[in-house]
């Protein structure tokens, strides 16, 4: 029972809670990376597809205009590193953005839209500047939760009373309830769990 991970689907309910391994939960998670990383292969290869369609219709396009050879070579490297920039932006974008999940913090469409201000084709600038947004905002949340938990420390907790907790009690209590029944009274509460 100590390696297990208790995860409640919010659509069961309160009481509905399914145990998970730990174990299952790290397959779990192995298989979301998975699917993940299929995701953002597919993005990428997407694009350079519409990026090398759009060089094939832009040589096209330079070959049937009156230009001479050396004007159409140099407007189609032109071309090509301005694609080749865009396709930077994009891969550095991407991986960014996991760096960002990976600490666990949720990309939204703000933080994707302050992501795409910042990232240019230069990977190594780029990384630098999110990862002083990402310590900024690290350090934030650290401060924000040490705040959190002293006030909720100056909270008096409730005093325990010797009123015996029923099955039918134990059935109305909530979640967070039920965990700390749980750590007071482990014995009567997987009992009580029909374990």
């Amino acid at each position: 029972m100590e390696n297990e991970t208790n995860i409640v689907n919010e659509n069961v309910g309160e009481s509905g809670g399914v145990t998970y391994t730990q174990e299952q939960v790290d397959q779990m998670r192995r298989e979301w990376q998975s699917k993940t990383d299929q995701r953002v292969t597919t993005a990428i290869d997407t694009t350079k597809a519409k990026l090398q369609e759009q060089f094939n219709v832009e040589r096209q396009s330079y070959e049937t205009q009156n230009l001479t050879t050396e004007e159409q070579i140099r407007l189609l490297n032109q071309k090509i590193q301005d694609m080749e920039r865009s396709a930077k932006v994009k891969d550095n974008l991407i991986n960014i953005t996991q760096d960002f999940t990976n600490n666990g913090i949720t990309v939204t469409s703000e933080l994707t839209s302050i992501l795409e201000s910042v990232v240019t084709d230069d990977y190594d600038r780029s990384k630098g500047i999110v990862d002083n947004l990402l310590a900024y905002i690290t350090g934030e949340k650290a401060k924000l939760d040490e705040t959190y938990n002293k006030k909720m420390s100056t909270i008096p907790k409730p005093k325990q009373s010797n009123k015996i907790i029923t099955k039918d009690d134990f059935d109305k209590m909530s979640y967070q309830e039920k965990l700390e029944f749980k750590n007071n009274n482990p014995e009567l509460a997987m009992s009580y769990m029909g374990h």
